[in-house]
């Protein structure tokens, strides 16, 4: 069992910039939303293809699960004047992908 600090991860400096809004990379379905361990807010949003995307650190969550999420929704809100509170993981089954090259848009 790997802790979830152990995996690829972006800050959100990609993702929102200081007390913005923090909008999806890709359209898909809140699968999951809710605290975790040392991350805040985290949402989990299944793209078309299966990828899990996953948003972590958000304040004020404007989603619920079930949602379904076009391209560049909004979130919620970086929680702080530091937009690298946010984190940003994507999975394939249990497989963590490098952000920095998963699909967007």
């Amino acid at each position: 069992h790997r802790d979830l600090h152990s995996f690829p991860t972006r800050r959100s400096s990609d993702l929102a910039g200081p007390k913005s809004a923090v909008r999806t990379v890709r359209a898909g379905v809140v699968v999951s939303h809710g605290p975790f361990r040392g991350f805040g807010t985290m949402i989990f949003i299944r793209a078309s293809d299966g990828l899990i995307y996953v948003y972590g650190g958000i304040s004020r969550s404007r989603v619920k699960v079930g949602d379904n999420l076009e391209f560049g929704a909004v979130l919620g809100e970086t929680p702080s004047e530091d937009a690298n509170d946010v984190f940003f993981f994507v999975f394939s089954g249990n497989k963590a992908l490098d952000p920095a090259k998963v699909p967007r848009g």
